[in-house]
């Protein structure tokens, strides 16, 4: 049991507050704890393929999915300047999962995935 009831099942115990208080602090103290839903994904990958080479296969906590867009090759950014990386980020702290991007040009191709 957390310390946050403990602490209100006291306070109920000695009459500082009533049932319905203690029910209601216990309630707020549940819905803090409940994860958020980018909290179930972990990771997302970020895959490049240029022709027969990989040059970059990384799994990355999500906080820090704004800096794995950095490892995408800027003849990649400049082709396809309608990649919304902000947008790409905004979905993945709604809960977005699976691939969120495919672009192929050529021998090179570029993935981000969320699981």
């Amino acid at each position: 049991m957390s310390e946050e009831r403990m602490q209100i099942l006291r306070m109920l115990a000695e009459g500082k507050i009533s049932v319905e208080e203690a029910e209601q602090l216990l309630s707020t103290v549940e819905r803090s704890q409940l994860p958020s839903p980018s909290s179930h994904r972990k990771f997302i990958r970020v895959r490049v393929v240029d022709g027969d080479d990989t040059k970059v296969n990384v799994n990355i906590p999500i906080s820090l999915a704004k800096l794995a867009f950095r490892f995408l090759p800027a003849k990649v950014l400049d082709q396809y300047p309608e990649l919304d990386f902000d947008a790409l980020v905004q979905e993945i702290e709604a809960g977005a999962e699976g691939k969120l991007v495919e672009v192929n040009d050529g021998d090179t191709s570029v993935e981000i995935l969320v699981g």
